[in-house]
């Protein structure tokens, strides 16, 4: 019994990666675009990272048909736009998750949200304003 055990938990962290894709699905919607990166030191605009972390990058999917970029990139999303799915995202990942950062739109350094003004809704955008990235770090 303790062998089948393992073996569930060994399965579903093979899964991760479509797990976080399914719950991203919603975004996935033309508006919205997600990456995951493992095993890297940086993405973006965000600081350097623990090779071992596991990122899962939200951006808008401002590509036109002739590969140019939209205007909306310029103008960003508001993290309520996306709050739902980080909730869930943190809910999936428990004691995995390490973190939430966003690069504000205009801006080249990224801000941590803790968990606790995400899950309050105490984040106020008015101070960073509309974001261009959005990335959750986990093991």
């Amino acid at each position: 019994m303790k062998h089948i055990k393992t073996y569930k938990i060994f399965e579903s962290n093979d899964n991760v990666i479509e797990d976080l894709t399914e719950i991203c699905y919603e975004l996935t919607d033309g508006r919205f675009s997600i990456k995951h990166y493992e095993g890297i030191e940086s993405v973006s605009n965000f600081r350097r990272f623990d090779p071992d972390d596991k990122i899962l990058f939200i951006y808008l999917s401002d590509h036109t048909a002739s590969g140019y970029w939209d205007f909306r990139h310029l103008q960003g999303f508001s993290f309520d736009e996306v709050r739902e799915t980080v909730l869930r995202v943190i809910d999936y990942l428990g004691d995995r998750y390490e973190e939430c950062s966003v690069l504000p739109v205009g801006e080249l350094t990224s801000n941590r949200i803790n968990k606790r003004e995400i899950i309050e809704h105490n984040w106020v955008e008015l101070v960073i304003g509309n974001l261009r990235d959005l990335l959750i770090v986990y093991k």
